[in-house]
């Protein structure tokens, strides 16, 4: 795995720091640092790579620096592509003494342009012991759960597979009734739906063959973002993992508003694996000053 992290040396990009280390990484895993000067603090670039080499003396990967100047998401983007990465992680948070480099803004740009997972590092960081991955059964999900089997997760980690169904009106659940020949027997549509969605995670469930891993179902209703984010609340989650469709340029001048808003508003770290098939390769462009 080709894993680059990309630091300004600040607290809140160092928090992911020791979340890395506890990762089982391959001995063959190549970890690159990336830090982007934006102006002219070349002493400041090596102090934050210096810093964030530092607090992964531990890390069991091959370690590799990489300095950078120009428009920090913009870079780290290009580097990811010329790699090529697997993974890219950032903290949410910066400083301004590199130019503002790892605010928020560039977190959701990167997250939006990359054309592999992000893991944005989020609130008080702790070891990945209990996930919340979100599925809706779509394609996008599918991809989520191959790319989920590669990643190197710690130790008696807690999977936590959630699918979200709309609520339905109180009249459509007494009156909407699949009828044979579409199922065995008379149900309400509701119920049916229920599950067909608790099917499909208890296969995807059985998907996950190591016996260290945890792996449980749960099916909600409501609309995703508050569902997932009181589901984060409420478990512990220590990281909420979410598919993205992969755009073309004008498409993805969003993100999608689930995976945004969980950048945004997630009390825990968040990966979004973006589905690679329609990603395009151009290299954004930096938003006006």
């Amino acid at each position: 795995m080709q894993i680059l992290f990309a630091t300004d040396g600040s607290e809140g990009a160092l928090q992911a720091a020791p979340l890395l280390t506890d990762l089982p990484l391959e001995a063959d895993c190549q970890l690159t640092l990336l830090t982007v000067n934006e102006g002219a603090d070349e002493i400041g670039a090596r102090q934050a790579l210096a810093a964030t080499e530092q607090a992964l003396s531990h890390v069991t990967a091959s370690l590799s620096l990489a300095e950078r100047h120009g428009h920090a998401a913009e870079e780290i983007v290009r580097l990811a592509t010329e790699l090529p990465a697997d993974l890219i992680v950032v903290g949410s948070h910066g400083r301004r003494g590199l130019a503002r480099f790892l605010l928020g803004s560039t977190c959701e740009r990167v997250a939006r342009h990359a054309a592999c997972p992000v893991l944005v590092i989020r609130g008080d960081v702790h070891p990945i012991r209990r996930v919340l991955i979100g599925l809706d059964g779509s394609e996008c999900s599918e991809h989520l759960i191959e790319w989920l089997h590669t990643f190197p997760w710690p130790l008696d980690a807690e999977l936590r597979l959630v699918t979200v169904i709309p609520n339905l009106h109180s009249l459509a659940r007494e009156h909407f009734v699949l009828m044979p020949p579409l199922v065995p027997q008379p149900v309400a549509f509701d119920i049916w739906q229920r599950e067909q969605a608790q099917v499909h995670l208890r296969s995807t469930a059985a998907g996950f063959v190591r016996p260290d891993l945890t792996v449980v179902t749960n099916v909600r209703s409501g609309d995703p973002l508050p569902v997932l984010l009181d589901a984060a609340r409420e478990e512990g989650a220590d990281l909420i993992v979410v598919g993205s469709h992969g755009y073309g340029a004008f498409d993805r001048l969003l993100l999608g508003s689930v995976s945004e808003n969980l950048l945004r508003h997630a009390p825990c770290s968040v990966l979004v694996v973006r589905q690679p098939a329609r990603v395009a390769a151009e290299v954004l462009v930096p938003a006006p000053a």
